[in-house]
């Protein structure tokens, strides 16, 4: 039927042919889907939107749904969907409406996913390594969103943005694959976003300002970039931060850029003090012949494309340091022997 209503439990049982779904699945209690089985969702939504906890299970390794709502109204701790125990589940998009959602070692979102402002919470770190799949929006109304030390990988085909009325918690494992023939326009970030652990960049621009910053704390590992591939399909497009909280020498690399062309900076810094000091790094276009320097004996020009905007907060942390800066021939500099930092 267009609509079918399950006021208790769906079973797919092994061996029971294909079961092809309608505009809307509307259950009340349990979904399980044992291998082989059958599930055609067609464009179909499905809605679990019980009254007491719900759970996702069966033997089959992977599924797929093409709306998938959370609309369980129970009590808050008695309205739990539980999917941690099942291997793979797929969706077009995912709405968490009402209740909370607990998802399994692999969840892919190839479209857009919600947290609408009733959500409770969405929680991706029971299974030991969940991998969280998004390819559309990510917007960020309400409720709880629980990483822990999920992968959460972007990889649209066209724009993404995140954002909403929430600030996003800390990501642990960040990665950047959005394959948009518009690199330059990938990933739009529309909240700050900080990372905890590993960020990789693969493909596509992340696109920050001053407000919606990518950051990495101080506990954050080192950055992995493509650079044995194409090394400009991926940077940050606009400042990042990252944070230092330690004495000794540490490296920093901030892989930013403007256009097409990442312009990376890496920053060797030893504080000589522990406190939490951020490392605030822009490359922006710009003549800078228009500064109108008096140069110093031995400069005749400087960068007539763009500079690399870099400073720390607070400024009374005390250390030494130095920058690596890599530039393109956009900055028109054929004798390297004869740049100056």
């Amino acid at each position: 039927p267009a609509t079918l209503n399950v006021a208790a439990n769906l079973l797919l049982a092994a061996n029971s042919g294909a079961f092809n779904a309608g505009a809307n699945i509307n259950i009340a209690g349990n979904w399980t889907e044992n291998n082989p089985s059958i599930f055609n969702p067609n464009n179909g939504t499905i809605t679990f939107n019980g009254t007491t906890s719900q759970a996702i299970s069966g033997s089959l390794p992977t599924e797929g749904y093409y709306n998938f709502v959370i609309n369980n109204t129970g009590a808050p701790g008695s309205n739990t969907i539980d999917a941690s125990t099942f291997a793979n589940l797929s969706t077009q998009n995912f709405i968490d409406s009402v209740g909370s959602f607990k998802a399994p070692g692999i969840f892919s979102v190839n479209g857009n996913l919600r947290q609408s402002i009733g959500a409770s919470t969405f929680n991706t770190s029971i299974a030991p390594t969940t991998n969280l799949y998004v390819g559309g929006n990510w917007t960020y109304n309400g409720g709880t969103f629980t990483p822990g030390a999920t992968i959460i990988t972007l990889n649209g085909t066209t724009a993404q943005t995140l954002g909403g009325l929430l600030n996003f918690p800390s990501i642990a494992n960040l990665v950047i694959n959005n394959t948009s023939s518009n690199t330059a326009t990938a990933i739009n970030l529309n909240t700050p976003i900080t990372v905890t652990s590993s960020l990789t960049l693969t493909k596509g621009d992340i696109i920050t300002n001053q407000t919606y910053l990518l950051s990495l704390n101080a506990g954050a590992g080192t950055v992995t970039l493509n650079l044995s591939g194409t090394p400009d399909s991926s940077f940050v497009l606009g400042p990042m931060v990252q944070t230092i909280a330690q004495i000794g020498l540490t490296t920093r690399v901030f892989p930013v850029g403007k256009g097409h062309n990442m312009n990376r900076a890496e920053l060797n810094i030893n504080q000589t003090s522990a406190a939490s000091t951020t490392y605030n790094c822009e490359f922006v276009v710009f003549n800078c012949m228009s500064f109108g320097y008096t140069f110093p004996p031995a400069i005749n020009r400087v960068s007539q494309y763009g500079y690399w905007n870099i400073f720390m907060n607070p400024i009374t942390t005390p250390f030494t340091g130095s920058a690596k800066l890599y530039y393109n021939n956009l900055f028109n500099a054929p004798d390297n022997s004869n740049l100056r930092v």
